[in-house]
């Protein structure tokens, strides 16, 4: 199979044109992965290879059909997408869906689905589809996106072959940023790959929604904030992240890159992960070196709970609380 530049990945991608290329694709796939993953992108793609009519390696992106695709109004491939939100994928969505399966394709051999986010499908939603996916037509293949396999129901997957998705290195991310926009700087690329943790959806999101610059602006606050006298001063920075889920992703991403900064400037190294070098010197000037370990281990663990936290403004207030008093105390 030929990917179209999709980064990384390199599992899925084998597992993908091994089902292509031997004539043994399943009914069903589910593709699984972080959020800016590619999960709709390579999607997409296997959409295209599916419906491909030229020859040699699929998706061959010049055939009538691949054009099509690629314009997205191909008549054979029907995204259908649910909520951010639980329960937000109705059953109502599914018996539609039960109901065009029962017609067969337009023009391609095939008819795909594209079934968005079907951890928000409720539990009858997935029992509907499960009855579609045990006993499909022949022309019909499903391609289901979530953001985890294990929030989908056991007799569903089971049904499926499962694609996993996840981060690509940093280099290569910023290599794809650079070439989807040409007047991004390498160092504003591979800044934007760092945060993004190598998730080239998030990181596109984040340069273009302006929550990088955003993140970088409030850690300005953060800095003269936790390196001053004042705890209520920046324990209510917290309060700000609270309130806007995007700023406070970006800038829990940034903090581990932050405070490594300032360690390794304390070390009397050089280092720009962060981008927010004036910071950095004000933290490595003012923090202990074993405090700043302290601080990089603190944030790291926060942004990685933060996905998996039912509370995040008890997450903030803990994060912060605790920053404060391992700059103070150690």
């Amino acid at each position: 199979m030929r990917f179209l530049q999709f980064a990384g990945n390199p599992r899925a991608k084998a597992l993908a044109s091994q089902a292509f290329d031997s004539g043994r694709l399943p009914h069903a796939l589910l593709i699984d992965g972080p959020a800016g993953a590619g999960k709709r992108t390579f999607a997409r793609i296997l959409a295209q290879a599916a419906v491909c009519d030229g020859e040699g390696e699929k998706p061959c992106g010049v055939c009538r059909q691949c054009r099509n695709a690629l314009a997205l109004h191909h008549p054979d491939i029907i995204e259908v997408a649910g909520g951010k939100g639980p329960r937000s994928f109705p059953v109502e969505a599914v018996r539609q869906v039960r109901a065009s399966a029962a017609v067969g394709p337009n023009d391609a051999a095939r008819k795909v689905w594209l079934l968005i986010h079907v951890q928000n499908m409720s539990e009858q939603a997935q029992n509907a589809l499960l009855k579609l996916i045990e006993e499909p037509p022949p022309y019909a293949l499903f391609l289901l996106t979530c953001d985890s396999r294990f929030r989908v129901l056991p007799t569903v997957r089971s049904r499926c072959m499962e694609l996993s998705l996840g981060p690509v290195a940093e280099a290569e991310a910023a290599a794809v940023l650079r070439m989807q926009d040409d007047a991004l700087s390498e160092d504003e690329a591979l800044a934007a790959a760092r945060m993004a943790g190598g998730l080239i959806g998030q990181a596109k999101q984040g340069l273009y929604d302006g929550t990088f610059a955003a993140s970088r602006a409030f850690c300005e606050t953060f800095a003269s904030a936790l390196t001053g006298s004042a705890p209520y001063v920046f324990l209510r920075l917290s309060g700000t992240l609270e309130k806007d889920a995007a700023l406070c992703g970006a800038v829990l991403a940034l903090l581990p890159l932050l405070f490594r900064d300032a360690l390794a400037l304390r070390e009397g190294l050089e280092t720009a992960l962060s981008g927010c070098a004036e910071q950095a010197g004000k933290l490595s000037r003012t923090c202990t070196r074993t405090a700043l370990f302290a601080l990089t281990q603190e944030a790291e663990s926060a942004r990685t709970a933060l996905d998996g936290y039912a509370n995040k403004l008890l997450l903030l207030t803990d994060l912060f609380a605790r920053l404060w008093q391992i700059k103070n105390t150690i």
